[in-house]
């Protein structure tokens, strides 16, 4: 042992020793911040030289697919060029027919025509049911042709003109319900006359498959419950309330569907029945040889809805609506509906909430060969039988087969039946299922319309896939429902002979092709074989996959020569029908 430390030494020692750990760890703090800032200048490095990397690979991938993209720009050029002559054509043969054409009614292309119409319109009127009815038909007709040319926008992705065109199709629906309802007035007005001269409480008419009821309660008999229309096919039991209302009851059952915008699952079939109650105008009263008409409220209707309101009521009570006795309908429903259950579902429609009802409907009976619906609804509103818009939805798989240098067939699986579909240029033709209620259509060879609105990435997949339908089989795949959502996944198939076309399913040269909006990727491999998976996922990297921008180029060395000159000689016309089609279907959105 050392001597024996005074206080003093012990302090001095203590200080020292206090000394050498804060250098110590001064020491330390000073290492640690070095190693950071290291560190920190390594990261900084690595990322630079990664950005720098991955701009280098940017700027070389856009140079290479702009060297694709102009290695098809005379492809391209072509077929831009022959579809606009194809346009031309159609739009030279409208205005040759416009010229022709004496039914004058405005063609919904032209917007000075349509204003026109509609001020017109607005300032006549139709003194009877069989002229509003025409008048009703005929505005479809315009509303048709407005429609027509909205999906045609929509195919072309130009918002503006497809939003126009429907902004008319809802004028010309309004000036349509507005058109009615001053005949209907005007009917009103002069049923005291009527029921004078000839006793008739009952006015209607029938144009084509759209008939027309007006009942006028003039003679308050309390036996008095059922509206017999044999002309109409139709038959209403009114509920005893009627009985002694001072009301009248119109009855418009149309063939074509109202610009309804369903918030729920159901979408109407065949158009709609509407039941309206409403309330009667004055009476005319002769006073010392003076006829005084009441024209306080202006010819408006008054709609009272059911239950009718009592003792001032505006709306019905809770108590009236719970309590309410039905209506009994039967009426003839067109021929061309497709439901899949043997009794419809019948709907009302909800205008406050936007969507399609079932409470208050009962008893619905179906007679499928005589077309004949009854059923009960406490309802006075527009009806309709309804379906579940997504009830063949998802599809199970399609394939798109070419059959010869211009034509094609679609298969199309659902859960519950396939469809066939030809396909050439500008048409498509339903061969199956071959059922009675599409007998007509199966006659026709329509052109293919976009139903729905999708983004971007499947506008591109249907007009570029659709480049190598001459010489390729094209197919869903089940990968395509795991796929990232902005993937989109499909098969291929080259086919040599259009006439004798190898299985498609057992084939084992198949290829896979995943589409982002930068391009496609070719997976030259087949799905049978067990790597194909480990395959796919590098293929869905989108650093390690080589992606290309149409399918023209990436056939290119993967097909035979054969195919790539009848890719690149094909119909442009035979080659946008498939792609409408296909977009019109949604076969990547609603497919596997």
């Amino acid at each position: 042992m050392g001597p024996k430390l005074n206080k003093k030494e012990k302090a001095a020692f203590k200080k020292l020793e206090k000394s050498q750990f804060a250098e110590i760890d001064r020491r330390l703090e000073q290492e640690r911040l070095q190693k950071e800032a290291e560190e920190d200048a390594r990261l900084k490095l690595e990322a630079k030289i990664t950005f720098e990397k991955k701009q280098a690979w940017l700027k070389a991938e856009h140079e290479r697919l702009q060297v694709e993209t102009d290695s098809i720009s005379i492809f391209m050029n072509m077929r831009d060029s022959s579809l606009a002559k194809i346009e031309a054509v159609g739009l030279a043969i409208l205005d040759w027919n416009l010229y022709l054409d004496t039914s004058g009614l405005p063609h919904a292309s032209k917007e000075s025509s349509i204003n026109g119409y509609l001020e017109t319109m607005y300032a006549s009127l139709d003194m009877d049911c069989n002229s509003i009815l025409q008048t009703l038909l005929d505005i479809n007709k315009v509303v048709y042709q407005a429609e027509e040319l909205a999906l045609g926008e929509d195919q072309k992705g130009n918002i503006e003109m497809a939003t126009k065109y429907r902004g008319y199709m809802q004028k010309l629906e309004q000036m349509g319900n507005s058109r009615l309802d001053s005949t209907t007035s005007y009917l009103l007005q002069f049923s005291y006359d009527l029921w004078k001269e000839k006793q008739e409480t009952l006015v209607c008419g029938k144009v084509e498959d759209w008939k027309l009821a007006l009942w006028i309660n003039h003679v308050k008999n309390p036996r008095f419950r059922v509206l017999e229309l044999p002309t109409l096919n139709m038959i209403v039991t009114l509920p005893k309330q009627f009985a002694l209302a001072n009301v009248a009851v119109r009855l418009l059952h149309q063939t074509v569907i109202p610009l309804y915008h369903s918030k729920n699952c159901y979408m109407p079939l065949g158009g709609v029945f509407v039941i309206d109650v409403l309330g009667l105008p004055p009476q005319a009263k002769i006073v010392k040889a003076w006829t005084l008409e009441n024209i306080a409220s202006g010819g408006a209707l008054i709609n009272l809805g059911y239950p009718i309101p009592v003792g001032g009521q505006a709306v019905p009570s809770a108590a009236a609506l719970a309590n309410a006795t039905p209506f009994g309908v039967e009426i003839l429903i067109p021929s061309f509906i497709i439901h899949w259950n043997p009794t419809p579902e019948v709907g009302w429609w909800d205008e406050g909430e936007q969507v399609w009802q079932i409470e208050g409907i009962t008893d619905i009976v179906y007679e499928n060969e005589a077309h004949k619906l009854s059923f009960q609804t406490t309802k006075a509103k527009p009806h309709a039988v309804i379906q579940n818009r997504v009830k063949q939805m998802p599809f199970t798989s399609w394939v798109i087969r070419p059959t010869s240098s211009c034509t094609a067939l679609l298969t199309l699986k659902t859960p519950m039946l396939d469809i066939l579909l030809n396909i050439g240029d500008g048409w498509c033709q339903l061969l199956e299922p071959q059922i009675v209620e599409c007998k007509d259509i199966q006659a026709q060879k329509l052109p293919p319309k976009v139903l729905l609105q999708d983004a971007a990435l499947e506008k591109y997949i249907c007009q570029d896939m659709a480049l190598a339908i001459p010489a390729f089989t094209l197919a869903s795949s089940s990968l395509n429902a795991k796929a990232a959502k902005d993937i989109c996944v499909m098969r291929i198939q080259e086919i040599p002979e259009p006439l004798y076309p190898p299985t498609f399913e057992k084939s084992k040269v198949v290829k896979t092709l995943v589409y982002r909006l930068k391009g496609n990727a070719l997976l030259d491999h087949s799905d049978k074989l067990p790597d194909y998976l480990d395959l796919f996922a590098k293929l869905v990297d989108d650093e390690l996959a080589i992606y290309h921008v149409s399918i023209l180029v990436t056939l290119r060395g993967v097909c035979t020569e054969s195919s790539q000159e009848k890719m690149e000689s094909g119909n442009f016309a035979f080659m946008e029908c498939v792609n409408n089609l296909a977009y019109a279907l949604r076969l990547f959105s609603f497919g596997p």
